[in-house]
């Protein structure tokens, strides 16, 4: 009687995590919600707001002046985000909707950015007009209605008035080329694309690139948004079923989430081209949550009130400052005049609750609308995304 060879016990553990990994992996595929997402929104948002109410006060090296980096966690989602839709939507299709997709972002995108705009227009007319910031500002404008801001204004001395939309213009130049690439490109072609932008934006930073720094290639090209890009990689790293198998085995453990956390916000001081490990960090920790059901920062990030701050932080990012140079009008009490500490987390404080109530108003009463016509843009699909 032949008999049947058991496996070892390291065939056995093998084959369970490979299981495991298999399932995850299928799981992740059929999600249209990605898990944790608006708490990783939510994180980024309070950061942002922390480093412009309080944050700024440290000195560089500090961990308390790190708050911009929030700005760097949501490019990173915001390029696994659209990149995986834009590969699922490829894989049903055989092709991308490149009209949907643009009606779609401008839609969610256009409506409250112009209207933040059209406010801060009036705001600095009636109030700084004959300053050199509102003088500033107003030259400026073309710049910031076209989404070039991060090409053309530059931030030069203590105040330059709607800064904080160099990101958005990021953000869209982002939207504006890449879903070509996905449409035109191999799955391959697509990586080896985002890739060479890492590398030219890094080389174009260290000054490396055959033209001038003041070249207009030279500056497009040094504004490539590099944590975009890592986040783009993610998506392409987690619709690949082997690659998404290998790296979920090793990040699978109850411990990974929070070592990814400590070590990505240690790694924010780095400096040159290494903070490329912090935005790693960024990226591994956002694929531990995305396809954990459990553990302390999934339970975290999907808390009610963590997901209501996420769900509006696209508001909150654009009113943030003109709350917060409201509430600056307002004379604190002594006792927080006296205490620096106090005196910013107070602003902290303020900022971020009245900023969220404002953003929440906005998404419910003007957002919403566009959100209904946007839903008219989406593909649908007879079978499971």
């Amino acid at each position: 009687m032949t008999q049947t060879r058991q496996p070892s016990l390291a065939q056995t553990i093998w084959l369970r995590e490979n299981s495991s990994a298999a399932d995850a992996f299928v799981e992740f595929a059929k999600k249209k919600h990605f898990l944790s997402l608006d708490g990783l929104r939510c994180l980024s948002i309070l950061a942002v707001i922390w480093h412009h109410t309080a944050g700024d006060r440290y000195s560089s090296d500090s961990l308390l002046f790190m708050g911009h980096h929030g700005v760097t966690l949501f490019f990173v989602i915001s390029g696994f985000l659209i990149t995986t839709l834009l590969l699922r939507e490829k894989a049903q299709h055989n092709t991308i909707s490149l009209i949907r997709f643009y009606v779609r972002r401008a839609l969610r995108i256009f409506p409250l950015y112009y209207l933040v705009l059209l406010i801060y227009c009036i705001a600095v007319f009636v109030l700084e007009r004959n300053s050199n910031a509102g003088r500033n500002f107003f030259e400026n404008l073309a710049y910031f209605a076209t989404y070039t801001s991060n090409y053309f204004v530059a931030l030069h001395g203590d105040r330059v008035i709607f800064y904080f939309a160099w990101s958005l213009a990021a953000e869209e130049q982002f939207y504006l080329v890449w879903p070509a690439i996905i449409k035109w490109l191999t799955e391959t072609g697509a990586v080896i694309a985002a890739i060479t932008a890492i590398g030219v934006a890094l080389l174009a930073d260290a000054g490396l690139l055959p033209w001038p720094d003041s070249h207009m290639l030279t500056v497009i090209l040094r504004h490539i948004a590099i944590p975009i890009c890592i986040g783009v990689l993610l998506a392409h790293l987690m619709n690949n079923e082997k690659c998404f198998t290998a790296v979920y085995r090793v990040l699978r453990y109850r411990c990974v989430p929070g070592l990814l956390l400590v070590s990505g916000l240690l790694c924010l001081q780095l400096t040159g081209i290494f903070i490329l490990v912090a935005y790693l960090f960024m990226a591994a920790l956002l694929f531990c949550l995305v396809t954990r059901q459990t553990g302390f920062l999934t339970h975290v990030c999907n808390t009610a009130w963590v997901i209501a701050i996420g769900q509006v932080s696209y508001g909150m990012y654009l009113f943030h400052m003109l709350v917060l140079n409201a509430i600056k009008l307002i004379p604190l009490p002594n006792f927080l005049s006296e205490s620096p500490v106090f005196c910013q987390l107070t602003l902290f404080l303020l900022t971020s609750l009245f900023t969220f109530w404002i953003a929440k108003l906005s998404f419910v009463y003007f957002e919403s609308y566009f959100l209904g016509l946007k839903r008219r843009f989406i593909i649908r699909s007879e079978t499971p995304t």
